[in-house]
């Protein structure tokens, strides 16, 4: 497993040692499970962890793309348009024109 990645898990188990877990009990079916524990192995986890883990970074994925749509739709034609602007110029600062 890459160190990287490793050090990001170990920091999520150690910041979770402080945080009141509450039980879950979830059915899932049997290939998900089979692709938990897989998972489990390659991150060095039980797989009630691993499971945790991927339940924790689901939500919050889903509540940033939920903010990310909120945001978008709060946005006037207006802003839009300055914001593509920006956009644009930082991709030509970066050497990629569109």
């Amino acid at each position: 497993m890459n160190a990287q990645i490793e050090v990001l898990i170990d920091n999520l188990h150690e910041d979770l040692k402080n945080v009141p877990m509450e039980r879950l009990n979830v059915n899932v079916p049997r290939e998900t499970r089979v692709k938990i524990r897989n998972i489990a192995r390659r991150r060095h986890l039980k797989d009630a962890e691993a499971a945790r883990d991927l339940l924790i970074e689901a939500v919050e994925r889903d509540e940033r793309e939920d903010f990310y749509r909120r945001m978008e739709e709060a946005q006037t034609p207006e802003l839009r348009e300055r914001l593509l602007a920006l956009a644009n110029a930082l991709e030509k600062l970066g050497g990629r024109s569109r």
